[in-house]
């Protein structure tokens, strides 16, 4: 185990979920993240000038390297006199979501401007074209929280891409524009509320040949991206019941099922929009100077409403640089005997991210550990925070409590499958703005997992005598009946002819 530093040796023992522990090195350890969180922290800072050239994508984007608080990008884009440079790309370190702004300089840019920010897997968030605090300005700002009424809000911190462009200039995803802004004067800080706004940035449109030139993007919650990353313990974060603790066996207090009575922490309860966060240690614990074990913790939290997770996991050695083979694991369910995984990474990133997870409310846990077996490390302690993030389906009709099956056309807009209804409704925004109708079931039916054969009603893989026998019994019932395919309260001539229609083997 790595002795702490001397000046952790004088720290108290802390008491934590009324139960006395000795911690001193895990309270040095937080005072420590609690000190680089507040160094992060930008209000204004050195320049970051682009050179050379950034792209417009994030395989192409330029970190913003340095060393520490950044407050301001510089760079051109040359429009004219280069066909393809109409948007710079940026990765940015935000440290302080609530203080966090980028605000276009109108003395320094010589354009008309949009400002665009995207998350690490390069799905939108923000987008402002006018700043509205001084419109009838050209010039762009963006803050954290979206002003369109969509709910997009800057909430976690960590990596980010900020993109400037000219006013000519739209990012797309595979599914069509990311974002829309309806508003005449384009003042609204847009949420992804596009047709494509679900999906990460593949491109950009050009809808004119507006110019280009220099430009200044004064920013503020940011910090130059170093890597290896840094790692700062959000205010309200679970603290690991075994951090710095690296005895092999001693009992685990948040070990989850590979300990009796499987305990866990609780990080709460998390809704669309919102997230939890961890801080602890994990790693190599060692007897005898052998490796012996791999400390695992588990965190239980419950996911309020239908959503996408989205975990991302920053790691720290005892060395310096990021565990190569951290791993992050998501379970549904409440127990061991009833916990399905549902996804799991391991990467050599920093930070790891994981997702987006389409999860149904309920009972969920994830698992921050390494990947590998013995002796594989890094040893204990190597500190991590890890955030757990949900984000909202993109359309308001899915999933909603009163939505009606996405295999049948009815009149209301939306099914009940919030993710099937989210993916369909991204080709065809009517299925959702309108009715659910027959070409939004047959969608449906095609492209969503588990339907396109609600009729095998004995669950053999085929519709056939036996599912016929099981309606023929049903039939003039009425009420919650499983032959009940059109969902018109009835099993009826109409029942038995989508029932034939489906005979055969299912696909």
């Amino acid at each position: 185990m790595k002795t702490p530093p001397p000046s952790c040796l004088s720290l108290q023992p802390f008491r934590r979920t009324g139960i006395d522990r000795p911690k001193t090195a895990s309270l040095c350890w937080l005072t420590r993240l609690a000190a680089i969180g507040l160094t992060c922290t930008a209000i204004a800072g050195p320049t970051f000038e682009e050179v050379p050239d950034a792209g417009s994508t994030p395989s192409t984007a330029q970190p913003t390297t340095g060393s520490g608080p950044s407050g301001r990008i510089k760079g051109e884009l040359t429009a004219n006199a280069d066909a393809s440079d109409f948007e710079d790309m940026f990765l940015i370190c935000i440290t302080n979501p609530e203080q966090f702004s980028a605000t276009v300089d109108p003395v320094a840019t010589q354009f008309n401007s949009k400002l665009w920010l995207f998350r690490i897997d390069g799905t939108g968030l923000l987008a402002n074209d006018n700043d509205a605090g001084s419109f009838p300005t050209v010039f762009s700002k963006l803050t954290p929280v979206a002003t369109d009424g969509s709910g997009a809000a800057l909430i976690t911190p960590g990596l980010y891409f900020l993109a400037i462009s000219n006013k000519d200039s739209t990012p797309t995803s595979a599914g069509g524009a990311i974002f829309n802004d309806p508003t005449a004067n384009g003042t609204e800080v847009s949420g992804p509320d596009g047709p494509g706004g679900g999906q990460p940035i593949q491109g950009w449109t050009h809808d004119g040949t507006a110019p280009g030139g220099t430009y200044a993007i004064d920013i503020t919650g940011v910090k130059f991206f170093s890597p290896p990353c840094e790692i700062a313990c959000p205010a309200g974060a679970v603290i690991d019941a075994d951090a710095f603790d690296c005895l092999p066996f001693d009992a685990d207090p948040n070990g989850g099922c590979s300990e009796p009575g499987a305990p866990t922490q609780n990080l709460g309860s998390i809704a669309p929009g919102s997230y939890r966060a961890a801080c602890g240690t994990t790693g190599v614990e060692y007897s005898g100077g052998r490796p012996a074990n791999k400390d695992r913790d588990w965190y239980r939290f419950t996911v309020a409403s239908p959503g996408y997770l989205v975990l991302s996991l920053v790691t720290e050695t005892p060395a310096g640089p990021p565990a190569t083979n951290a791993r992050v694991t998501v379970l549904r369910g409440s127990t061991c005997a009833n916990q399905v995984q549902i996804a799991t990474k391991s990467a050599n990133a920093c930070p790891l991210t994981i997702g987006p997870i389409p999860v149904e409310a309920g009972p969920h846990a994830v698992i921050v550990t390494l990947d590998g077996t013995l002796p594989a490390g890094p040893a204990c302690p190597t500190a991590y925070v890890l955030y757990v993030d949900e984000r909202p389906t993109a359309f308001d009709a899915c999933g909603f409590p009163t939505s009606l099956p996405c295999d049948i056309p009815h009149l209301l807009p939306g099914c009940d499958d919030p993710f099937c209804c989210d993916l369909i409704c991204t080709f065809d925004p009517t299925c959702c703005d309108d009715a659910w109708d027959a070409v939004c079931a047959n969608g449906a039916i095609a492209f969503c997992p588990g339907f396109g054969c609600s009729e095998d009603l004995d669950d053999d893989g085929q519709v056939s005598g036996p599912d016929l026998a099981i309606l023929l019994g049903q039939w003039g019932g009425r009420g919650s009946l499983t032959a009940d395919f059109n969902n018109d309260g009835t099993v009826d001539a109409a029942d038995l002819a989508i029932l034939l229609g489906a005979w055969g083997p299912c696909t």
